[in-house]
């Protein structure tokens, strides 16, 4: 015998124009319930992530620029743009890198040979794009040229000022992709990039950030101010601490590291965006 509701149930076969009313109603919730989650976890994607950054690499369009050559520890370009109001003079330093994941080094030096001489402290002209974020500027030289090939090199010195001492906290990474050639140029996922430029020769920097979120940048060389690029590899992409002199160039800082071999890396329970340790003392 037929069983009333056994027969009173919707059943959809689906080679029929529409669904029973009561399965056409359940589809619609679930679609919509979709739909809503669709939406939230789309708004929440956007909310978290991080918004790119303000960095700026002007490949192609060539700037040239002149001032004076330096090249220890690093190949940078002084430029004077004038006087202070307290009547200092206003220079900015240019770290030059090369093309590619390299340095400048090697390049200057093709250039030495071609003019028979050191340029270290020379004036000189070079052409390059710029590079440049956090009012730090670098420049990828395409070509440099002695201002003046026949005139000794400059006997002003290459001086460093405002010397402290501190431990301070931050990212090690290559100034050259963070400052704009790569988006994003910093943490884990540039990592192998970043080791591969610092191995090149390009300068290895800490970024520092305070409570408030303002970023400081510190090229790293050793205890006596040399390159230390392969002793800081094994710690790129690191959160680590910096025990050292601190001293200015120009526009930019550097930290003479004390010990490479004692470099102390952030615990993850401390590793977040801002500084960890600032205790320069003057």
């Amino acid at each position: 015998m037929e069983n009333p509701e056994k027969a009173n149930e919707e059943f959809y076969i689906g080679w029929q124009p529409m669904s029973p009313v009561a399965q056409m109603r359940f589809t619609r919730k679930i679609s919509l319930l979709i739909l809503v989650c669709v939406l939230f976890i789309a708004s929440a994607f956007v909310y978290f992530q991080k918004g790119f950054s303000s960095s700026q690499f002007e490949y192609g369009d060539v700037t040239t620029i002149s001032g004076m050559l330096t090249m220890t520890p690093f190949p940078m370009l002084s430029v004077n743009h004038g006087m202070d109001m307290d009547g200092q003079a206003v220079i900015q330093q240019i770290v030059l890198v090369g093309a590619g994941k390299h340095g400048a080094e090697a390049y200057i030096q093709q250039v030495e040979k071609k003019y028979g001489g050191q340029l270290d402290f020379s004036n000189v002209t070079i052409s390059g794009f710029l590079i440049y974020h956090d009012g730090h500027t670098l420049m990828e030289v395409k070509e440099l040229v002695p201002a003046n090939p026949d005139k000794a090199p400059s006997t002003i010195p290459f001086t460093m000022s405002g010397e402290a001492y501190g431990s301070i906290s931050g990212e090690i990474a290559d100034p050259k992709c963070f400052f704009g050639v790569m988006k994003p140029g910093f943490g884990k996922p540039h990592l192998s990039c970043a080791a591969r430029c610092i191995a090149g020769g390009i300068p290895p920097v800490l970024k520092s950030s305070t409570a408030s979120g303002e970023a400081h940048y510190y090229i790293i060389v050793d205890h006596d101010g040399n390159p230390c690029n392969y002793s800081i590899l094994p710690f790129v992409g690191d959160r680590v601490f910096l025990h050292g002199r601190i001293k200015t160039s120009g526009d930019w800082q550097f930290i003479f590291v004390d010990d490479l071999d004692k470099i102390v890396r952030v615990p993850d329970e401390m590793a977040y965006e801002g500084i960890t340790c600032n205790t320069i003392q003057h």
